[in-house]
Protein backbone atom coordinates (compact mmCIF):
# COMPACT_ATOMS: atom_id res chain seq x y z
CA UNK A 1 0.00 0.00 0.00
CA UNK A 2 1.47 3.38 -1.19
CA UNK A 3 0.36 7.03 0.04
CA UNK A 4 2.77 8.99 -2.10
CA UNK A 5 1.44 12.48 -0.33
CA UNK A 6 2.62 11.34 2.96
CA UNK A 7 5.99 9.40 1.13
CA UNK A 8 4.68 6.38 2.64
CA UNK A 9 5.05 2.39 1.80
CA UNK A 10 3.53 -0.30 3.15
CA UNK A 11 3.02 -4.14 3.76
CA UNK A 12 0.34 -5.89 4.72
CA UNK A 13 0.38 -8.90 6.35
CA UNK A 14 -1.47 -11.47 8.64
CA UNK A 15 -0.64 -10.35 12.55
CA UNK A 16 -0.11 -13.60 13.61
CA UNK A 17 1.74 -16.11 11.27
CA UNK A 18 0.77 -19.28 13.33
CA UNK A 19 -3.12 -18.77 12.94
CA UNK A 20 -2.67 -17.69 9.62
CA UNK A 21 -0.76 -21.65 8.38
CA UNK A 22 -3.41 -23.17 10.20
CA UNK A 23 -5.85 -21.00 8.68
CA UNK A 24 -4.26 -22.51 5.14
CA UNK A 25 -3.76 -26.22 6.13
CA UNK A 26 -7.89 -25.94 7.44
CA UNK A 27 -8.47 -24.62 3.90
CA UNK A 28 -6.40 -27.54 2.31
CA UNK A 29 -8.55 -30.12 4.34
CA UNK A 30 -11.38 -29.03 4.79
CA UNK A 31 -12.52 -26.49 1.64
CA UNK A 32 -15.55 -25.46 1.98
CA UNK A 33 -15.95 -24.93 5.41
CA UNK A 34 -15.13 -21.83 7.12
CA UNK A 35 -12.80 -21.50 9.98
CA UNK A 36 -13.09 -20.53 13.64
CA UNK A 37 -10.14 -18.25 13.35
CA UNK A 38 -11.09 -14.21 12.62
CA UNK A 39 -9.08 -12.22 10.82
CA UNK A 40 -6.61 -9.36 11.99
CA UNK A 41 -4.07 -7.82 9.68
CA UNK A 42 -1.31 -5.17 10.10
CA UNK A 43 0.21 -2.69 7.27
CA UNK A 44 3.73 -1.68 8.30
CA UNK A 45 6.25 0.16 7.09
CA UNK A 46 9.91 -1.42 6.25
CA UNK A 47 11.17 0.48 9.24
CA UNK A 48 8.05 -1.32 11.56
CA UNK A 49 5.81 1.41 11.79
CA UNK A 50 2.63 0.41 12.03
CA UNK A 51 0.55 2.79 9.36
CA UNK A 52 -2.87 0.86 9.31
CA UNK A 53 -4.69 -2.35 11.15
CA UNK A 54 -7.62 -4.35 10.22
CA UNK A 55 -9.49 -6.35 12.75
CA UNK A 56 -12.45 -9.03 12.33
CA UNK A 57 -14.79 -8.85 14.99
CA UNK A 58 -16.97 -12.01 15.36
CA UNK A 59 -20.17 -11.24 14.54
CA UNK A 60 -22.90 -12.45 12.31
CA UNK A 61 -22.26 -10.37 9.58
CA UNK A 62 -18.33 -9.52 8.44
CA UNK A 63 -17.74 -6.80 10.56
CA UNK A 64 -14.23 -5.20 10.41
CA UNK A 65 -12.32 -2.28 12.50
CA UNK A 66 -9.99 -0.50 10.49
CA UNK A 67 -7.68 2.18 11.83
CA UNK A 68 -5.45 4.31 10.60
CA UNK A 69 -3.09 5.39 13.45
CA UNK A 70 -1.25 8.77 13.23
CA UNK A 71 2.32 8.16 11.18
CA UNK A 72 5.69 9.45 12.97
CA UNK A 73 5.05 13.01 10.66
CA UNK A 74 1.75 13.51 12.19
CA UNK A 75 -0.10 12.25 9.61
CA UNK A 76 -2.60 9.47 9.23
CA UNK A 77 -3.87 7.83 5.92
CA UNK A 78 -7.01 8.76 4.56
CA UNK A 79 -10.09 6.95 5.82
CA UNK A 80 -11.02 6.07 2.16
CA UNK A 81 -8.01 4.01 1.46
CA UNK A 82 -8.99 2.33 4.92
CA UNK A 83 -12.04 1.71 3.59
CA UNK A 84 -10.93 0.31 0.22
CA UNK A 85 -8.89 -1.88 1.90
CA UNK A 86 -11.38 -3.10 4.25
CA UNK A 87 -13.24 -4.23 1.28
CA UNK A 88 -10.39 -5.30 -0.40
CA UNK A 89 -9.42 -7.92 2.23
CA UNK A 90 -12.71 -9.31 2.60
CA UNK A 91 -12.92 -9.83 -1.08
CA UNK A 92 -9.70 -11.52 -0.88
CA UNK A 93 -10.88 -13.74 2.08
CA UNK A 94 -13.77 -15.30 -0.22
CA UNK A 95 -16.74 -13.63 1.84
Amino acid sequence: MGVPALRLESVGTERSGAVAMIRRVWNLVLEDVPGPWRYHFDFRTPDGTLVMSSDRRTALQDVYDVEPPATPGGGRVDWRLGAAMGVALDALQSR
